[in-house]
Formats: structure tokens, sequence, C-alpha cells
């Protein structure tokens, strides 16, 4: 039953947040468990709560604009925005939205401007590094984008933007095997899905399915109730005519049902 698919932890902030829901800390540290949990409807419902009685909280909109973004809300994300512009025009999540806007609309003079002003304010990092790699590429200059991102790799080696660039280099140069090490190195030193789903694609193409399936079996432990990783596990075995696996998670989904967002 519903009960008895949900994680202990979520369960008892569950219970200590229904004794004290005037306590806003508590119910943050509930809906990021729920966020963690894939649970991106009863992380929307409790951060709604919260925002009910701290309605000018731009922590808690940022928070909700995650969540929005996960389920493709369009009008969530929106609304939003344009809370962040009116309200919070030098907040640093309004000044990228700007940003975004302006590179959007290839107004690439204004994007500069204001990258400028978040680099000025905010300092250089490996996000206004990206941005700038970005806009190059947007402008066609590739040449001078390719130069960036080795100087950004080299500078912010933990930044699986900058590694998953390098990546990319050296693939379209045929240097599969120097590819492969870049996010292996990576994953050396920093947990990322995204980098562990490159490696499983990278896997799956050398015909090691055994390494790859194991990735994805890593994300399902570490978030055992997440419908989409049970998706996945499910179609991969059902590509490779292993029905009877397929069916296992499959089952395993409409088990965790009452859980799933």
């Amino acid at each position: 039953d519903y009960t008895a698919v949900r994680p202990e932890h979520i369960v008892y902030l569950e219970q200590v947040y229904e004794k004290n829901p005037d306590n806003l800390l508590i119910g943050y540290v509930l809906s990021e468990a729920y966020l963690a949990a894939d649970k991106k409807y009863l992380t929307r419902k409790t951060l709604n709560q919260i925002e009910k009685k701290v309605p000018n909280s731009a922590f808690v909109k940022s928070q909700l604009l995650e969540v929005y973004n996960r389920e493709d809300n369009e009008t969530g994300v929106n609304k939003l925005i344009e809370w962040f512009k009116v309200n919070e025009p030098s907040n640093s999540l309004s000044l990228n939205i700007l940003y975004s806007e302006a590179v959007e609309q290839k107004k690439y003079e204004t994007a500069d401007s204001l990258l400028d002003v978040i680099e000025r304010k905010f300092g250089t990092n490996s996000d206004v590094y990206s941005k700038k790699v970005s806009l190059l590429l947007d402008r066609k200059k590739q040449k001078e984008a390719i130069e960036l991102i080795e100087q950004g790799y080299e500078d912010y080696p933990n930044s699986y933007f900058f590694v998953y660039l390098k990546y990319l280099i050296l693939n379209s140069q045929k240097d599969v095997s120097g590819a492969k090490k870049v996010i292996k190195k990576y994953l050396k030193k920093n947990y990322s899905q995204e980098a562990y789903k490159t490696l499983a694609n990278i896997l799956f193409e050398e015909g090691d399915v055994s390494g790859g399936m194991k990735i994805y079996e890593m994300f399902l432990e570490n978030v055992p109730y997440s419908s989409a990783y049970m998706e996945t596990l499910g179609d991969i075995y059902y590509e490779l005519k292993d029905y009877d696996k397929a069916l296992e998670y499959y089952n395993q989904i409409l088990k965790y049902l009452p859980y799933v967002s």
C-alpha cells in the first residue's frame, strides 16, 4: 500500500512536518526529500504550502521554478520568471533569465552586456565561462569556442559542462579512447547522473551491455522509487529480448504506482 512503499526518512519527515506545520525548515527538507525521490507533485504541493506563508521568498520561488521545469509546466515557469524580473531584477536568477532571453532573441550585444554585469557582480566562474562558450557557438565562432573550451576544461576540470564538451571534441576527432578517459577521470572525483549516462552509452556502443546496465541499476539503487529508472531498465531489457526481466521492472512500476509522481 501507499505507506508501505515510502522511504522511512520521508515518513519520518512527513510526521514531523504534520506536527510542526509552521516549521518552514522541516517543510523545505521534506520537499528536498520528495524531489530526490523524483516525486514532483509532492514536492510542488509542499513548496506551495510554504509559499503561502512566505509569499515573497525568492528562495522558495526558485525551488518551485526547478519543479515546474521538471514537470514541463510552461505556465508555472513563465509566471515565476515574470515575478523574478519584476521583484528581484538584480537577483542572479533574474539576470540569467534576462541573459537567456537576449540569447534566444539573438540580441548578442545585449547578452554580452548582461554577461559582463553577471561577471562583475558574481565573479568569473565556470558558469560565466560556459555562457561565453555558448555565445561563441551561437555566433558560429567555432575556433574561438574550442580554444575557450580547452581553457575552461583546464581551469574547471570538475565542471561537467566543460568535461562533456571536451568529450565531444575528442569524439569528433575519432579519439574514442581519449573521450572515454575524460568521462571516467571526471567520475573518479564527482558524481553526476549525466556523466554516468554518457559512460553507459559508451559501454553500450562498445557492446558492454552488462557494464551499461550496472550504471542504471546503481541509479535505481540510489533512488529505489524512481519510476523513470524502472522504465528505462525495463525498456533496455525489452530491446535485449529479455522479456521476463523487462516485465519484472514494469511490474515494479505498477507496485509503486500510488507513489509515482
